[in-house]
């Protein structure tokens, strides 16, 4: 009777604690709604999702955020009710001006995610700013609930990767990513008192630290939290989750690891600013959700994609320090390799000997010739060359070649730049489908074509926007 006592006693309390002020609501994309409750601003964060199994169960029992003002605070603190909250286009935004008077202001954005089978998700990020105030570190808290499958009894828990938390109840799997600085993790079971040891601290009238503990769970009833640190930017400070319900795989290619908005794969673009600033778009089917601008320092590194080259759910970059050519997977060099030079490119980066962990394709623009590096995470363990090693009008050893239908955009002005599952099911499109990237090497806009496992398109519009404005029409980079 966990979910019914929970529930009662959830209930109870927030109608003694809770403000006026709280409407909850709805935001929903396509089948997948995610339902905060009118007592979801408070120490007991429900909130409901749906669309996700197909029993139509809700795997979803609380998901809420606290905060520490490090150095001040005695104890952590569920955001209040927020001054305004709005639920439209499939996303919530919330925002406090002053939160419990302290001073910083705050807004979380979550996002909502459907993608086919029945599957899907939230993303949820917090940013905190102090203004023009002094600056005091923040810790963020976010409290995960969850009875995968509907069930509260079976859940078993593993660390996947960095901040990723793998819950399965038989053939259901929900996956738990925390993405900002300084993250830790705390998991324990649920208890019908307290409601599970992590609401418990979060809740009590100490000062508490995640120490990345508890993995692995179960089988029992699971509730986890993640930690982070929001003094790197100096006045601000963001943290981010995402929350996964029955998605087909673990990482998906061009999933990038800044923009945990859903499964699909993001969109890289060049700025003018050098080989070591992007902008990155977060991806939802053909539109973007969000934007953000990445710059690493010195010594300068091209960034040229990413890709899980440690087969552990992760995204990793793949990089190249500009002056020596040597290449960096999540900034280590790559050992057993030579330093390339710039006439080198990276082609793609693939699983080409099914091992799990992505390899790298390799293009010589002078000799338009391709080598493959067989990779185990940062490390080389060697060459395959493709057969043929370049284009040529022979047949040699490749299995099959079709064109797509149509075999080109129409027009010698438009590169097909990358590819990725962007339809997620959209318009007809299967689900799991390699989609095709276009970019204007002219105006720079951007289309993608929806594709069928027989290479037919089956939709093709431009994204929306269809222009990288704020990077000045950037060249598309990746995925790849």
């Amino acid at each position: 009777m966990r979910q019914a006592l929970g529930l009662f006693s959830a209930f109870v309390l927030l109608a003694a604690a809770q403000p006026a002020g709280a409407a909850g609501g709805t935001i929903t994309d396509q089948a997948v709604s995610l339902v905060y409750t009118s007592g979801h601003w408070s120490s007991a964060p429900n909130a409901w999702l749906y669309g996700t199994e197909a029993s139509g169960a809700n795997p979803l029992f609380r998901s809420g955020w606290w905060y520490r003002v490090v150095g001040v605070d005695t104890r952590e603190s569920p955001f209040p009710p927020p001054d305004s909250e709005v639920y439209a286009d499939g996303k919530l935004v919330a925002t406090w001006n002053n939160v419990h008077g302290k001073g910083f202001s705050a807004t979380e954005t979550t996002w909502v995610f459907d993608e086919e089978g029945p599957s899907g998700g939230f993303s949820s990020e917090v940013l905190v700013s102090w203004g023009a105030n002094p600056a005091h570190p923040i810790a963020l808290f976010h409290l995960l609930d969850v009875d995968v499958a509907g069930s509260f009894s079976g859940d078993s828990a593993v660390l996947r990767g960095l901040n990723y938390i793998k819950i399965t109840d038989g053939s259901s799997v929900v996956r738990y990513r925390g993405t900002g600085s300084q993250r830790h993790y705390l998991v324990a079971p649920y208890d019908n008192l307290y409601g599970g040891d992590v609401k418990r601290r979060l809740n009590d009238d100490l000062v508490d630290d995640f120490n990345n503990s508890g993995l692995p769970f179960g089988p029992g009833d699971f509730t986890g939290g993640m930690q982070f640190l929001t003094a790197e930017f100096g006045s601000w400070g963001t943290a981010r989750v995402s929350v996964g319900v029955n998605q087909t795989r673990d990482y998906v290619r061009g999933q990038d690891p800044f923009l945990t908005q859903g499964p699909g794969p993001g969109l890289q673009f060049r700025t003018p600013s050098g080989p070591n600033v992007v902008i990155e778009w977060g991806m939802r089917r053909g539109t973007r959700v969000r934007e953000e601008l990445l710059s690493w320092g010195f010594p300068i590194h091209e960034v040229m994609g990413y890709n899980d080259f440690r087969n552990d759910g992760e995204g990793d970059i793949i990089a190249r320090e500009s002056a020596s050519g040597v290449v960096k997977i999540n900034w280590t060099p790559v050992t057993g390799a030579a330093p390339l030079p710039s006439n080198w490119r990276l082609g793609a980066s693939h699983d080409f000997n099914g091992d799990g962990k992505a390899d790298l394709l390799w293009f010589d623009t002078t000799s338009r010739k391709l080598a493959i590096w067989l990779m185990d995470g940062a490390n080389k363990l060697g060459s395959r060359p493709p057969n043929p090693d370049q284009a040529v009008d022979a047949n040699q050893v490749r299995v099959s070649g079709n064109f797509t239908d149509p075999p080109s955009v129409g027009s010698n002005v438009w590169r097909a730049v990358s590819w990725g599952d962007y339809g997620r099911g959209a318009s007809g499109a299967p689900l799991g489908t390699p989609d095709v990237v276009w970019q204007n090497d002219v105006s720079r806009k951007v289309v993608i074509w929806n594709m069928d496992f027989a290479g037919h398109r089956v939709v093709g519009a431009f994204t929306s926007p269809d222009l990288c404005t704020s990077c000045g029409g950037g060249a598309i980079f990746g995925p790849r």
